[in-house]
C-alpha cells in the first residue's frame, strides 16, 4: 500500500504541484428520476471565472464563500440557484424545462454538453434504449440513428470505407475500446449510446475511426444513500417459419417433373452400388420392361401422395423462444457508489435439439478517496454455453436437400432410412465384408453427434482521477480483456459420420480388413484465447474566463495490445471415459487408393483439422483535443492523434503521420438579432473537417510465412510465403467534411438536425499487379480510393400534448452514395463479373452486373443475350457486353417512430425502410433433366416447343449439355434483378404503467408490463413480392428464397423497488 501512495505522489509530481483548498463544497446533480446529470455547469453568481462542470457521476467540487449564490444549469432543464450555507455537500435536482434531445455527448475521452460539440453525433438515452423489448443492443437501436445501417450483414456508419480492412464501427464501452461480442451487452445495463459519425467526432480514435465510433455508457451507482433495485424480464416467441414460403413443388409435381426430365434425357443406368432416386429407378424399370405401365402408375402415384414435412416439423422443429431476466442494484453515498447487474438470456432455437444460455455479471464501483482523488473499478463477466445434437446438421435442410416423398417414419412410427449416395445393395455388400452398416436413420442419428461450446469474456478496468484545482485534473485508466472459447464436436462410434468415414477409408484384402480410420468415436476440439490491454494517461483542462471564454483541452497517451490464439485438434478412435485416442498415419490418409468408397479412393488432410493460429497487434498513441467557446455563441474545436503499430510499414516516410480534425459551431439563436424571432428556440450551425484511419488487413510490414500442410509427393510438411515484406504499409485514410445544423422551433415542439457529409478514402489496401519474377504476380499495396457522400436528417416532433394524451414522432432519414475511384478490383472476365459482387472503378461497392436478356431462342429454348452492339447472341466474351444493375447495399434508410400515450397506456409504432438497392431475384430453375429434389414451382413452366418463348416468365428448355459457366446466361440476366426496397412495421409495443396506488401497496416505486409484436407487416417494391430479408444467394450469387420471417410476439415486465 505504501508503494501505491509513493507512485501516486510521483505521478502528481510529474504533472505539477499538489494544490489543496480549504472549505471546498461538493454535491451531486440529478434529474427527477435520480439519474446523475453529466456535464451540468456549476458557477458562482457575479463571480466571473469561478465554476466547474459535473463529472460522469453528476458530482462537482467547488470553492465557494458562505452566502454566495451557486448557479446550476443544464441545457433542456430549469436553472437552479442555491445560497451557500454551512453545508459542505449539496444535492441538486434539476427538472426538465423543455423536451429536447439528450444533450450530453460522451466521446469516451471526455463528456461535454452538446452545445460545445461541433461534430456529427447521435445520442440515445435510457428512454430510447428501454422503449422496446429486445435482448440485442443492435436490434434495439435499429432505425434510431441516421447514418447507421443495420441491414442483413451490413453494420456500417455512413457507407463502406474499406476493401480489406475492418468495416464495422469501433465499439467503446465506459470509455475504453471493447473487443468482445456486442451481443453480450444487454440494453438493460446501458444508459447512453453515442454514435460519433464525422471526423471531428471520431478522429480522436485515430487509425480506428474511419468507420465511426459507437460509445456505450453502462449503468452507474447513485449517491443518495438508498438502494435502488430494478428488474425487467421478457419472453419472445418466434413461430416456426412456414415452408410454403420456399415455393417448392409438392411430391406430385416433383414426380411429374422427374418423368418429363427422364423422357427428355437420361444416361445408362448407374452401377448398382450407387443409389438411384426411386422414381427414376421405376422409370428405368418401366423402360426395361421390368414393370408394367399400370404398376409404374400405381407406385409413382403413391410417392406423389407422400409428404414428409409434418414429420420434419414434429420431430425436429419448434417455435423459437428467447427469454431474458435482468436484475440491477444501484446505491451508495457521496464518497462511494456502486452498480451491480445480473443478466440471463436463454434461447431455445427452432432446432428442437439445441439451446443456448448466457449469464452475465457486472460491477461498477466509484470511490472518492480525497477531495483531490477519485477512483473507479469495473468488472464484467459473460459466460455463454450452447449445445446442439446435430446428427442432422440443419433440420431445415431436410426440406430442401431431399424429395418430400422421403418419409422419416413409417405408419407405425418406426424410423425409416434416408437414402444417401450408396444403394441398399452396396450397404449390404459392405456389411457382408464385415464393415459398418451405413444406413442413415435421421430419427436415430440426431443424438449420435453433439456440438457444445463455452465462451467466456472478462473485462476488468480501473481508473484514477487526480484533481489539482477546479480547472485541471488528470486521468489514469487501465483495462484488461480476457476471452476464451472452448468448443467440441463429438461423433459417436455408431454415428453415420464415423461409420461412413471408417468404411470409405477401409481396405479389404480377402478376409483381412485394414481400418485406416480407427474404429471408435471421434472428437474435434477448438480452443481460442483472447487477451488485450489498454493503458491510458490523460490531462484534462476546463476553465471559464470572464463568463464569456470557455476553454476545454485534454492531452494523453495510450498503449494498447491485442493478442488472439486458436488451436484445433482432431482425435480418432477416441474414448471419452479414458480420454484415450488412436494415432493415424497422416501421410497415408492424405491419399489412399483401393478403398471401399464409391470412387475407390479416400483422402483426409490431417493438417486441416490440427492447426495453430496466433496474431498480435500492438499500438501506441498520442492525442490531444481542444475547444474554445466564446460568449456561448461561437465554438472552435480541434484534435490530433498520432498512432504507431506493428501493422505499419518500416518506411520512415509513412510512420507517425498525424490524423486530425478541426471544427466550428455558431449558436445563431443566441445572437442579439435573433432575440425577436420567438418561434426559433435554438439554431446552431456546424462545420468540420478531419482525417480518420482504418486498420489494414491481409498484409504486414515483414515477410509472412505460414504452414502449407502435408505435401503428398514429398511426404513432408511444407511452408509457404503468404505475403512479401511491405515497408510502405500504412493506415487507410478517410477525410470527412461535414456541414450540419441543429434546430428547435415552435416552442420546442419540433427539433432535430440536418447533416451533409463528404468522405474520401485513400490508401485503400488491395491487390495490385507486380513483377512475377519477384515471386508474386500480385501483392497488397495502399493505392485505392473511394468516395461516400450523403445527407442525414433527424426530426423530432411533439404533435399533441395534453394533460392525459400525447403524440410524439421521430423521423430519421439517411442517403448515401458510394463510388470506387481507383482499384484493380474484380478481374476483367465475364464469369468473375457475374458470379459475385463486383468491385469496379466508377461504381459503388456491392455492385451487380448482368447479361442483357434477349429472350429464349425459338429453335431450342436457349437463353439469348445482347452484346454491346445490340446483337442477339448465345454468349458474350467481354465485360463490356454486361450491364450495371445496381448495388446490393441500401443507399437510403429511414425510420418513423410514433409514440402515443394516454394516461398510463402507451403504444410505440416503429417503421423501418431500406431502399435504393437491388438483389438477384429468384429465377425459374434451368433444368438439365429430372431433378433429384423439390425445386421452385416456377420450374413447372419451361420451354418445350417453338412459340413457348412468348410466355412471360417461362424457363429455358431442359439442356443436359450446358456447362456451369453458361448457367449465368439465365440466372444472372438483367430480367432477374429486382428492386430490393422494402418497408416493415418492425415493432408495435404496448406499455401499461401500473397506477401508483397499486404499486405503493406492493412496496414498489414503479412497475410496467409490455406486449410487443415484431415484423407484423411489410411492403416490397419488386413484382415477385420477395422479402429482401428472406432472400439470399446460392452458388455464383444466384438469387434464392430463404425461409420467411414470421411475426414474433414478446411479453415483458419491468419493476422498480
Amino acid at each position: 500500500m505504501s508503494r501505491f501512495f509513493v507512485l501516486v505522489l510521483s505521478f502528481l509530481g510529474t504533472l505539477g504541484v499538489i494544490s489543496t483548498f480549504a472549505q471546498d463544497i461538493s454535491g451531486i446533480v440529478v434529474d427527477r428520476d435520480d439519474i446523475p446529470v453529466i456535464g451540468a455547469t456549476v458557477t458562482l453568481k457575479n463571480q466571473p471565472g469561478v465554476g466547474t462542470i459535473t463529472d460522469m457521476d453528476g458530482i462537482f467540487t467547488l470553492k465557494a464563500p458562505k452566502n454566495a449564490t451557486m448557479v446550476i444549469s443544464y441545457v433542456g432543464m430549469e436553472t437552479q440557484e442555491i445560497t451557500i450555507d454551512d453545508r459542505t455537500f449539496y444535492r441538486v435536482i434539476l427538472l426538465e424545462d423543455v423536451e429536447l434531445l439528450q444533450e450530453v455527448v460522451v466521446t469516451g475521452y471526455q463528456t461535454i454538453p452538446r452545445e460545445r460539440a461541433t461534430g456529427a453525433y447521435a445520442i440515445l438515452g435510457e428512454e430510447e434504449l428501454t422503449s422496446k423489448i429486445n435482448a440485442n443492443l443492435l436490434d434495439q437501436i435499429e432505425g434510431m440513428v441516421p447514418g447507421l445501417l443495420l441491414n442483413g450483414d451490413n453494420f456500417l456508419i455512413r457507407g463502406v470505407t474499406t476493401i480489406n480492412g475492418v468495416s464495422e464501427p469501433l465499439i467503446i464501452v465506459d470509455g475504453m475500446p471493447y473487443e468482445g461480442d456486442i451481443s453480450l451487452l444487454s440494453p438493460s445495463n446501458i444508459t447512453n449510446v453515442t454514435v460519433l459519425k464525422d471526423a471531428a467526432a471520431s478522429s480522436i480514435y485515430g487509425a480506428r475511426a474511419a468507420n465511426g465510433v459507437i460509445v456505450i455508457q453502462t449503468q452507474q451507482g447513485t449517491k443518495d444513500g438508498k438502494i435502488h433495485v430494478h428488474y425487467d424480464g421478457s419472453i419472445k416467441i418466434n413461430p416456426i417459419p412456414s415452408v410454403s414460403g420456399l415455393n417448392l413443388t409438392n411430391s406430385a409435381e416433383l414426380v411429374k417433373l422427374q418423368e418429363e426430365g427422364f423422357a427428355y434425357h437420361h444416361t445408362a443406368r448407374q452401377a448398382e452400388k450407387y443409389f438411384t432416386n426411386p422414381i427414376i429407378s421405376l422409370l428405368y424399370d418401366l423402360e426395361a420392361g421390368d414393370i408394367t405401365k399400370a404398376e409404374y402408375d400405381r407406385r409413382s402415384s403413391e410417392y406423389g401422395q407422400l409428404d414428409n414435412r409434418s414429420q420434419i416439423e414434429t420431430n425436429f422443429l419448434r417455435s423459437r423462444t428467447n427469454s431474458q431476466h435482468n436484475l440491477l442494484l444501484r446505491g451508495g453515498a457521496p464518497k462511494n457508489n456502486y452498480s451491480l447487474s445480473l443478466n440471463y438470456l436463454g434461447e431455445l432455437p427452432h432446432n428442437s435439439h439445441a439451446r443456448e444460455d448466457q449469464l452475465s455479471f457486472g460491477l461498477r464501483n466509484h470511490f472518492q478517496f480525497f477531495n483531490w482523488l477519485n477512483g473507479s473499478i469495473g468488472i464484467d463477466v459473460h459466460n455463454v454455453t450452447s449445445e446442439a445434437y446435430n446428427g442432422v446438421s440443419n433440420p431445415f435442410s431436410l426440406y430442401t436437400d431431399y424429395p418430400s416423398y422421403y418419409m422419416l417414419q413409417d405408419q407405425s412410427g418406426s424410423p425409416l432410412p434416408l437414402p444417401q449416395l450408396k444403394s441398399r445393395n452396396e450397404l449390404d455388400r459392405l456389411i457382408g465384408l464385415g464393415l459398418e452398416d451405413e444406413a442413415f436413420y435421421p430419427m436415430e442419428a440426431i443424438e449420435k453427434q453433439k456440438f457444445s461450446s463455452n465462451r467466456m469474456h472478462y473485462r476488468f478496468n480501473f481508473g484514477l482521477n487526480f484533481k489539482f484545482n477546479s480547472h485541471l485534473n488528470a486521468d489514469l485508466k487501465y483495462q484488461r480483456e480476457i476471452g476464451s472459447l472452448k468448443s467440441r464436436q463429438d461423433y459417436a462410434d455408431d454415428s453415420y459420420y464415423v461409420r461412413s468415414m471408417v468404411n470409405n477409408a477401409a481396405q479389404v484384402n480377402g478376409n483381412v480388413i485394414t481400418y485406416n480410420v480407427p474404429l471408435g468415436s471421434q472428437l474435434s476440439q477448438v480452443r481460442g484465447d483472447h487477451n488485450s490491454y489498454t493503458l491510458r494517461t490523460q490531462l484534462n483542462y476546463d476553465n471559464t474566463i470572464a463568463d464569456t471564454h470557455l476553454v476545454t483541452a485534454l492531452a494523453g497517451a495510450e498503449i494498447r495490445a491485442v493478442k488472439n490464439t486458436q488451436t484445433t485438434n482432431y482425435y480418432m478412435g477416441y474414448d471419452d471415459n479414458t480420454l484415450q485416442y488412436k494415432t493415424i498415419d497422416a501421410i497415408k490418409l492424405k491419399n489412399i487408393n483401393g478403398t471401399q468408397s464409391l470412387s475407390g479412393r479416400y483422402a483426409w488432410d490431417e493438417t486441416k483439422y490440427n492447426t495453430l493460429d496466433e496474431d498480435e497487434n500492438r499500438y501506441i498513441s498520442f492525442y490531444s483535443v481542444a475547444s474554445y467557446v466564446y460568449d456561448n455563441r461561437y465554438t472552435l474545436t480541434g484534435s490530433v492523434r498520432v498512432d504507431q503499430s506493428n501493422l505499419f510499414g518500416t518506411d520512415p516516410k509513412y510512420r507517425y503521420r498525424p490524423l486530425w480534425s478541426i471544427g466550428s459551431g455558431w449558436r445563431m439563436a443566441n445572437e442579439a438579432f435573433m432575440s425577436d424571432v420567438e418561434w426559433i428556440n435554438a439554431l446552431t450551425l456546424r462545420l468540420t473537417y478531419g482525417i480518420g484511419g482504418n486498420v489494414p488487413r491481409g498484409a504486414g510490414p515483414y515477410l509472412t510465412v505460414r504452414d502449407a500442410g502435408l505435401n503428398p509427393f514429398l511426404k513432408e510438411y511444407a511452408s509457404r510465403i503468404q505475403n512479401p515484406p511491405n515497408p510502405t504499409l500504412r493506415w487507410e485514410k478517410t477525410t470527412t467534411t461535414n456541414f450540419g445544423v441543429d434546430f428547435s422551433v415552435l416552442n420546442n415542439r419540433l427539433f432535430g438536425s440536418l447533416d451533409l457529409y463528404f468522405k474520401k478514402t485513400t490508401d485503400l489496401l488491395d491487390l495490385r499487379n507486380s513483377d512475377p519474377t519477384i515471386g508474386w504476380s500480385s501483392t497488397y499495396f495502399n493505392y485505392g480510393s473511394m468516395d461516400n457522400k450523403g445527407v442525414e436528417l433527424a426530426l423530432n416532433s411533439s404533435n399533441i400534448k395534453t394533460a392525459d394524451f400525447s403524440w410524439d414522432s421521430r423521423l430519421n432519414l439517411s442517403l448515401n452514395k458510394n463510388e470506387l475511384l481507383n482499384l484493380k478490383g474484380t478481374p476483367d472476365l465475364v464469369f468473375d463479373y457475374i458470379r459475385d459482387q463486383v468491385r469496379a472503378v466508377g461504381y459503388p461497392m456491392g455492385s451487380i452486373f448482368s447479361y442483357r436478356f434477349a429472350g429464349l431462342n425459338p429453335e431450342d429454348g436457349w437463353p439469348m443475350v445482347y452484346n454491346a452492339d445490340g446483337e442477339k447472341v448465345r454468349n458474350v466474351t467481354s465485360t463490356g457486353d454486361l450491364v450495371y444493375s445496381g448495388t446490393t447495399i441500401p443507399t437510403t434508410s429511414a425510420s418513423l417512430v410514433n409514440t402515443l400515450s394516454y394516461k398510463d397506456f402507451s403504444v410505440l409504432i416503429n417503421l423501418v425502410y431500406y431502399g435504393g438497392h437491388v438483389m438477384r431475384g429468384v429465377a425459374a430453375p434451368w433444368l438439365t433433366g429430372a431433378p433429384e429434389t423439390n425445386v421452385d414451382k416456377s420450374a413447372l413452366n419451361y420451354w418445350k416447343k417453338s412459340g413457348d418463348e412468348s410466355q412471360a416468365g417461362i424457363a429455358p428448355a431442359m439442356n443436359f449439355q450446358r456447362r456451369y459457366t453458361e448457367e449465368p446466361l439465365w440466372y444472372s440476366s438483367d430480367i432477374h434483378v429486382v428492386k430490393a426496397d422494402y418497408m416493415k412495421i418492425r415493432n408495435i409495443t404496448f406499455t401499461y404503467n401500473l397506477p401508483r396506488r397499486l404499486i405503493e401497496k406492493a412496496l414498489l416505486s414503479a412497475a410496467s408490463i409490455q406486449f410487443q409484436m415484431d415484423n407484423v407487416g411489410k411492403w416490397v417494391l419488386n413484382d415477385q413480392k420477395l422479402d429482401p430479408e428472406a432472400t439470399g444467394t446460392r452458388s455464383y450469387n444466384y438469387g434464392a428464397r430463404l425461409l420467411p420471417i414470421p411475426a414474433t410476439y414478446s411479453f415483458g415486465l419491468s419493476v422498480d423497488f
